[in-house]
């Protein structure tokens, strides 16, 4: 269940419930939310009604990461994929295979989407294409947080407690 509070009034507004298992991520903008759960679905809510628009279904088993943009929604999870669905449609685009562990967190960039995860790798895709465009290598083994600029990919990991790798990429 996800909560949606009034934070100037401090007051509930809406409990978002539908999905089977723990939301394990979401990601949102002015008009929508997306979650991502334990039950392997995506969902898609209206902000203002409240109201569960979509049920996208990921096969990623677990939603761990997600990210809306004003055109698409990308899931990443346990099955090692990512899914990028359009946002005008609501329909698959793109299936990335490239980790070889959970999908743990999504950056994206303009038309670039940098996905991290388990087993030291981190994978630079094209949104537009699909396609992958490099692979960076790097320690320690767990990646859970990532933040991608113009110029940089910064990195957190649990493995590496009370540190930050900072990667100059482009």
């Amino acid at each position: 269940m996800l909560i949606l509070w009034n934070m100037i009034e401090g007051e509930m507004m809406f409990a978002l419930k539908g999905h089977e298992d723990s939301v394990m991520c979401c990601d949102m903008d002015d008009d929508v939310i997306v979650s991502g759960s334990g039950d392997g679905t995506v969902r898609v809510w209206r902000i203002l009604s409240a109201d569960c628009e979509h049920v996208l279904d990921s096969n990623l088993k677990e939603v761990y990461c997600l990210k809306l943009t004003p055109t698409l929604v990308v899931a990443g999870g346990t099955t090692s994929k990512i899914v990028i669905w359009s946002r005008e449609e609501f329909t698959e685009m793109f299936v990335l295979k490239q980790h070889l562990g959970i999908v743990r967190t999504l950056s994206l960039n303009g038309d670039l989407l940098v996905s991290g995860g388990d087993r030291k790798m981190i994978c630079v895709w094209c949104t537009k294409t699909g396609k992958l465009m490099n692979v960076v290598h790097r320690n320690p083994d767990l990646l859970h947080l990532m933040y991608v600029n113009e110029t940089k990919i910064i990195t957190a990991s649990p493995n590496a407690p009370g540190s930050i790798t900072v990667l100059s990429y482009w």
